[in-house]
């Protein structure tokens, strides 16, 4: 167990690394970031290795699903391809081998609540929870409660972590319109957004980026954490991103879209 009670508040986070696939152990070791999201699949990392980076000043999140499940996890049966559960809904056409699920129901809820649990007893200090967007998708398909029922299901992941090990951290991904209520975010201790500032290296229209701005300046007055990655490769843009971010008090990474191998961290050396 970590030396000091995990929290957001006693360990500064200034820089982080979003990688999902490829994960070195040493590699990883040896970079000076304050926080980790990894996927504890691909890793593989062992409770002394996560114990191990945790001593050398770093939080690791787990990257964890809960609005789609992945053809390519433990958890995955065969037969769902002919004969889907109930819950198991379309294959994401972005995202091959990824389907949507209606998250509300039980059955897909005790496997995320399982996988939770392999996380803690793991080691890892907080899980990084993906797919939160799937509330927009079941909203179009008539589902009016959708947003409300993903409220529900994050807050339900938060207390069953928190009372498993208190401090646990809980960072759900994109939709940042979701913590305007307060009972979301309570329930959190930070965020994650993609796409903020432009999409690829294309500029997203000022309409969208002052929407999501307004969201993550409020998730930033409640205390949250702010973690924040554009997918930019082009470096007067990287620059641009980097910059926008910090005079906002988010926190900056620029990668892959694959998330494959690791990106700028800190902005480069010719960023003002």
């Amino acid at each position: 167990m970590p030396r000091f009670k995990i929290s957001p508040q006693n360990h500064k986070i200034s820089s982080w690394i979003y990688q999902l696939q490829n994960a070195d152990f040493y590699e990883l070791l040896e970079i000076d970031v304050d926080l980790l999201v990894i996927d504890p699949d691909d890793a593989g990392f062992t409770e002394n290795q996560l114990n191990t980076l945790r001593e050398s000043g770093k939080l690791i999140l787990a990257y964890l699903s809960i609005g789609e499940a992945e053809d390519y996890r433990n958890y995955w049966k065969k037969e769902w391809y002919e004969n889907p559960p109930e819950w198991l809904g379309e294959e994401n056409p972005d995202w091959p081998g990824c389907y949507k699920v209606k998250y509300w129901y039980s059955e897909w809820q005790a496997i995320v609540y399982s996988r939770l649990n392999e996380t803690i007893l793991n080691g890892y200090d907080g899980a990084y929870l993906d797919c939160i967007d799937a509330y927009e998708y079941w909203t179009e398909k008539g589902i009016d409660e959708a947003k409300e029922l993903m409220i529900e299901f994050v807050i339900s992941i938060s207390e069953k972590a928190k009372s498993l090990k208190p401090g646990f951290l809980i960072f759900p991904q994109n939709c940042p319109e979701l913590v305007a209520d307060s009972r979301y975010s309570n329930a959190i201790d930070g965020l994650g957004k993609e796409d903020t500032w432009y999409i690829g290296d294309e500029p997203r229209s000022q309409e969208d980026i002052e929407y999501d701005i307004y969201y993550l300046d409020l998730a930033v007055r409640k205390g949250k954490t702010v973690l924040v990655i554009d997918y930019v490769t082009e470096l007067d843009k990287i620059i641009d991103f980097f910059n926008k971010a910090r005079e906002r008090g988010y926190i900056p990474y620029v990668g892959p879209r694959e998330l494959d191998k690791i990106g700028y961290y800190t902005p480069p050396s010719n960023s003002t």
